[in-house]
């Protein structure tokens, strides 16, 4: 005979969907966790190119004009502070560091015995102990850890997906002035 929960679900099925949403978020925050990576890299590229520009062209800096002295170091300056918050944002996409996960959601942090390991831990302090708090779960219960879980994961994802975009943002604006270093660099040439 199948359990019912109270509003008629069986909970095989609030299993079945919890799992596959959780593994379904799961996979969304890999996937995320790349793309924030290659972003990280292409970031971290560019960064590079723009040390690299500065170390070439601050030594020549007293062939330019006034004017043009104040628009290349404006233009560093803005280049480098852009990469920066794009690094750290992206960081931030691939690995909540910033904060701890009670510091994040305090009160409302549920609890998720067997999903999240520092909780499991912390109340199982050896295998019997886990073995023995496994068993006695009930469904009920283990349908509240899942759900738990996949509350908190709902959260990470979005404010890792926050972060991301800021990453990006941050990029794609970066590239304005140091198209502008690069433009004035190069214009000394032609």
């Amino acid at each position: 005979m199948k359990t019912k929960t109270p509003k008629g679900i069986e909970y095989e099925e609030q299993f079945e969907m919890l799992t596959w949403l959780i593994s379904t978020l799961d996979s969304r925050r890999s996937s995320l966790e790349s793309r924030a990576a290659i972003v990280l890299s292409i970031t971290a590229l560019l960064f590079g190119g723009l040390i690299f520009l500065m170390d070439k062209t601050l030594s020549q800096i007293q062939g330019l004009g006034i004017l043009e002295r104040i628009i290349f170091i404006a233009s560093f300056g803005a280049s480098f502070l852009l990469l920066v918050i794009s690094i750290s944002a992206s960081t931030a996409a691939i690995g909540n560091i910033r904060k701890t996960r009670k510091q994040v959601f305090g009160k409302d942090m549920p609890t998720r015995l067997f999903f999240y390991p520092r909780e499991t831990f912390e109340s199982c302090k050896d295998f019997t102990t886990y073995q023995e708090e496994f068993m006695k779960t009930s469904k009920s219960q283990m349908v509240n850890y899942m759900l738990g879980e996949l509350w908190i994961l709902s959260k990470e994802y979005h404010n890792r997906y926050q972060s991301f975009r800021w990453s990006i943002q941050f990029l794609l604006i970066s590239v304005l002035p140091l198209s502008l270093s690069i433009a004035l660099f190069l214009s000394r040439y032609f």
